[in-house]
């Protein structure tokens, strides 16, 4: 039964990458971000800026793998005078509706988050698993070229056995290569 299954599922993955497409094989975004970061423990929500990169491999017209990674950073959060990074490297799939002026996506993004805090001369770091869930809408500029207008995602952390609950917005030039 097992090899049935994976047998029909190899011939729809095929049969859907090998329908004429005029979709670019693969896609690198960067840009600004913004991260609501809400570390839980009782401490209240905190602004971060940063960066958010990510590549994504399109296996046909609507579905692709992206890979993302992104950096906050926050400085001097709640008047302490604790400064604080945050990366994030998370993979998963991608949905997109594809139209002339713009490309609508939706995500689910898995992996791991790293984050480093200072004060006063001491440093701590930590490791913790992490996983966005989001979407958003790309402007197309030219064939090889669009601005991602929005992108907004759900984000979750898990340092120190709290869940962490985040709101992030980035926004930047997305470029594209491949495809007819």
């Amino acid at each position: 039964m097992k090899r049935l299954i994976a047998v029909v599922f190899t011939f729809a993955v095929l049969a859907c990458a090998s329908f004429a497409q005029d979709v670019p094989k693969s896609e690198i975004f960067a840009g600004y971000s913004y991260l609501r970061a809400n570390p839980g423990g009782g401490v209240g929500g905190q602004n971060f800026n940063g960066f958010d990169t990510s590549a994504a491999f399109n296996v046909n017209r609507y579905f692709g793998l992206e890979g993302d990674f992104n950096g906050s950073f926050g400085r001097d959060l709640g008047g302490t005078g604790l400064n604080s990074d945050l990366y994030t490297y998370e993979f998963g799939p991608r949905f997109t509706l594809r139209r002339d002026r713009f490309n609508v996506f939706t995500h689910a993004l898995f992996g791991g988050a790293h984050v480093n805090n200072r004060l006063a001369g001491i440093s701590t770091s930590d490791n913790a698993f992490a996983m966005t869930f989001g979407g958003g809408l790309d402007l197309n500029l030219a064939k090889h070229f669009a601005w991602r207008l929005a992108q907004t995602d759900y984000q979750f952390t898990r340092f120190g056995g709290d869940s962490q609950n985040h709101f992030r917005y980035s926004t930047g030039i997305l470029f594209r290569f491949g495809g007819k």
